[in-house]
C-alpha cells in the first residue's frame, strides 16, 4: 500500500497526511473567497485514499483529520454487519471543500453562515462545520446504570403526566403467549392466565433463522425454560434490559408464534398485532442490528485510541469539523429496521417505542420525544409530519392517511411475499373500528373505485421475487396493490371522484371479486400494427409499436403504454408489470374523465388489472364508448 506523506505541525503538535493538508488549504480559501466575494464559490471533491482500509491506516499512523472522515463514514453505518461492508469496500474515498447547509438570503453574510464538509465511500456523511465547540451527550456504556435510569426516568415521566399514552393500557388484551423473563430462566407462558401485566414488545430484525425458535418439537421445553444465553443476541439483551426496567414479561415474535404450522398460526396471530403493539407497556424498536444474533445492548462503536466526539479545529478558518447527531427522524429512515416489511405497522400501532441505536437512544410517545442527546432532557411536542409514528393512532379519521401509508409501505422488503395484507392488517382493523368502512384486501369500499386508481413507479429490482415464491396464502387479486412484488413502489392516487360505480364486491374464499360499470373501449381500435414508421415519424425505445388510421401512434414499452391520438393530450398508461405479448385483447376501463384502467380478459366478462392511466389531459379518448358491466379479480 502506498501511504500518503505525513506533515507534522509544531505549533498544534498534530500530524496530518498530505491529503488532508490538501483539503485544508482548498477550505481556508474557499471560506475566505466567500467571505470577500460575497458568493458562493465552486465546492469540489478532493480525493483523500483509495478505499477504506486505507484511510484507516492513515488514522492509524497519526493524521488527525483522517480520524474525523474515518468517524463520521462509520457515523452512517448503523449495524456490524453495514461496517464490515464498508472496511472492506474498495470504494474511493473523497471529501469535499466546504458546503452551505442553507441558500443564503441576499446580503447575508456568509462568513456566519453554517457549512459542512461531505465525506463520500459507499456512505455519504455531513460532517459540520462550526465556530464553536459542541459536546455529545451520548454515553459510550450502552449496559451504563445512568442510562437504564434514564430510560426509566422516561417511562414514569409518561405514565405520571401523559394520560393519553396510558389510556391505551388499560384493560389489555394480552398476547395468546408471552416469555417469563424475571429470571436466569425463560419461559413460555399463555397471556390468556393473567391481568393486568406489563410486557415490552420487540420489534427488531431477524436477518436469517434462529437456532431458538417456537416450533412444535421446541414448545415443551421453552414452557419448561430455557436459560437466557441460549437465545439469539438480541432476545439476551432485550431479557437484560427488560429485568433493569424491572419488565416481567415480553413477546418477541419468533418465541411468541409457532413458526413451523404452515402459516396458520401466524395468520391468525397477524390480525391481532393492534392489540399486541397497542397494549405492550413499551415497544423496543433495535435500530442498531442487522441481524438476531448481532445484539445491541454492546458498547457504542469505537475504534482503539480514538476517541469518538473530539472535534477537530481547521487551522486559518476558525472552525471546528464536529461528527454530526443523528436525529431521530435519520435513525428510523436508515436503520435495517426502515427496509422490514413487518415493522411498519409495529411502529405505527405502539403508542410508546424506545428506538435504541449505536447514535443514541430516543423516547416517542403519544405526546411527544425525548432523546440522550439533548443535554437538557425536555420532552418536545409531536411533529406534526405524517411520517410521525403516532401520528396514526392520533389521526380522528385515520383512513386519510391510508394512501400515504400504502406509498411508504410499498418500499418494505418481505422474505415471504404473501405477508403483505397481514402486515397492515392491524392498521386496517384500527381504522375499520374506527370508521366502520369495509376492508377489502388493501383497499377501501367507500374510496372504490376510484382507489383503484394506483400505479407502480419503480422498475422491477433485482432482488425482486417471483408472484409465486414464498407465498403462505393465496395471491392478492390482481386490482389490489398487493398484488405487486415486494419493494416496487405504489403511488397512490388522490382521486376521490368516479364516474364508473361499483356494484359489488363478492368474496371467493381468499379472494374477492369486484362487480363494476363503466365505459369500455378497445386499446387498439382504429390502430393497426407496424414493424416501422416513416423516418419523420419514427420513435425509439419501444417494442410494440401501432399506428393510428387518422395518424395517431401507440407504442409499448418496457414500462409503459403511450397513446399519442393528439400531440397535445398524450396518453401514458403506466404497467403493473411486463409488456403484454399481444394487445388485441387489452381494454381500457373508465375510472373518471381523466384516467382508467387498463384490463386483460381471462375470461367472458372477466378481467384482470394490467395496468393504469392515473391522469391523462385527452377529453376525447373515450368518445362514444357504451357503459358495460365487468368483473375485476
Amino acid at each position: 500500500m502506498e501511504y500518503q506523506k505525513l506533515i507534522y505541525r509544531p505549533e498544534s503538535d498534530q500530524v496530518v497526511c498530505g491529503a488532508c493538508e490538501n483539503f485544508e488549504r482548498h477550505s481556508v480559501a474557499q471560506l475566505y473567497l466567500n467571505r470577500q466575494s460575497g458568493q458562493h464559490q465552486t465546492y469540489t471533491r478532493v480525493k483523500l485514499h483509495e478505499n477504506f482500509r486505507a484511510l484507516e491506516e492513515s488514522f492509524c499512523r497519526g493524521c488527525h483529520l483522517c480520524r474525523c472522515w474515518m468517524l463520521a463514514l462509520l457515523d452512517e453505518c448503523f449495524s456490524p454487519t453495514l461496517r464490515t461492508a464498508l472496511r472492506s469496500s474498495n470504494n474511493l474515498v473523497y471529501v469535499s471543500t466546504p458546503v452551505p447547509q442553507e441558500i443564503p438570503r441576499p446580503g447575508e453574510n456568509l462568513g456566519k453562515e453554517a457549512q459542512f464538509v461531505r465525506v463520500l465511500c459507499v456512505f455519504d456523511s455531513n460532517v459540520q462545520l462550526e465556530q464553536g465547540l459542541r459536546h455529545s451527550a451520548v454515553e459510550r456504556k450502552s449496559r451504563s446504570k445512568k442510562l437504564t435510569d434514564k430510560v426509566s426516568g422516561w417511562i414514569d415521566d409518561c405514565n405520571r403526566l401523559h394520560a393519553a399514552c396510558t389510556r391505551h393500557t388499560e384493560g389489555a388484551i394480552l398476547p395468546r403467549r408471552l416469555l417469563d423473563v424475571r429470571s436466569q430462566r425463560v419461559k413460555v407462558v399463555d397471556g390468556s392466565t393473567f391481568t393486568n401485566i406489563s410486557y415490552l414488545a420487540l420489534s427488531y430484525c431477524w436477518g436469517g433463522d434462529q437456532d431458538v425458535k417456537l416450533t412444535f418439537q421446541r414448545e415443551q421445553s421453552l414452557r419448561d425454560g430455557l436459560d437466557r444465553r441460549d437465545f439469539a443476541e438480541t432476545i439476551q439483551d432485550a431479557i437484560w434490559l427488560c429485568q433493569m426496567l424491572r419488565i416481567d414479561y415480553m413477546w418477541v415474535d419468533a418465541l411468541c408464534i409457532m413458526q413451523d404450522d404452515n402459516g396458520q398460526d401466524w395468520n391468525s396471530e397477524a390480525y391481532n398485532m393492534p392489540h399486541i403493539y397497542g397494549n405492550a407497556y413499551i415497544t423496543l424498536s433495535v435500530c442498531s442490528a442487522s441481524s438476531a444474533s448481532e445484539g445491541f445492548a454492546r458498547d457504542r462503536w469505537s475504534v482503539e485510541g480514538c476517541e469518538r466526539f473530539v472535534p477537530e479545529f481547521i487551522p486559518g478558518s476558525g472552525r471546528y469539523l464536529q461528527p454530526p447527531q443523528k436525529t431521530l427522524e435519520e435513525i428510523r429512515a436508515k436503520s435495517p429496521l426502515a427496509t422490514r416489511g413487518w415493522v411498519f405497522q409495529e411502529e405505527l400501532l405502539s403508542p410508546r417505542i424506545l428506538y435504541w441505536s449505536d447514535h443514541g437512544l430516543f423516547w416517542s410517545c403519544l405526546s411527544g420525544t425525548r432523546s440522550e442527546i439533548d443535554y437538557h432532557d425536555h420532552l418536545h411536542p409531536a411533529p406534526p409530519r405524517a411520517s410521525y409514528p403516532h401520528t396514526f393512532l392520533k389521526a380522528p379519521d385515520p383512513l386519510l392517511r391510508w394512501d400515504d401509508m400504502i406509498t411508504s409501505f410499498s418500499r418494505r422488503d418481505f422474505t415471504i411475499e404473501s405477508d403483505r395484507l397481514p402486515a397492515v392488517s392491524g392498521l386496517a382493523a384500527l381504522i375499520q373500528q374506527k370508521t366502520g368502512d369495509e376492508y377489502l384486501l388493501g383497499l377501501w369500499r367507500s374510496r372504490l373505485p376510484a382507489q383503484l386508481l394506483w400505479v407502480v413507479t419503480s422498475p422491477p429490482l433485482l432482488r425482486e421475487r417471483t408472484a409465486n415464491a414464498s407465498q403462505r396464502a393465496a395471491p392478492p387479486p390482481s386490482w389490489s396493490w398487493a398484488a405487486i412484488a415486494t419493494t416496487r413502489v405504489i403511488r397512490m392516487s388522490e382521486q376521490t371522484v368516479a364516474r364508473a360505480q361499483l356494484i359489488e364486491a363478492i368474496k371467493y374464499g381468499s379472494t374477492v371479486h369486484l362487480h363494476l360499470t363503466g365505459r369500455v373501449k378497445s386499446l387498439v381500435e382504429g390502430f393497426r400494427q407496424v414493424k416501422a414508421l416513416p423516418e419523420e415519424l419514427d420513435t425509439t425505445d419501444h417494442e410494440r409499436l401501432f399506428q393510428g388510421d387518422s395518424g395517431g401512434l401507440l407504442v409499448g414499452s418496457r414500462q409503459e403504454i403511450t397513446v399519442l391520438n393528439d400531440a397535445r393530450h398524450p396518453v401514458s398508461i403506466q404497467l403493473d408489470g411486463e409488456l403484454p405479448e399481444t394487445f388485441d385483447d387489452l381494454v381500457c376501463f373508465e375510472i373518471n374523465y381523466m384516467s382508467f384502467l387498463l384490463l386483460q380478459p381471462v375470461d367472458d366478462g372477466l378481467y384482470e388489472r394490467i395496468g393504469c392511466a392515473q391522469r391523462h389531459q385527452d377529453p376525447q379518448f373515450f368518445g362514444t364508448a357504451k357503459e358495460t358491466r365487468i368483473v375485476l379479480k
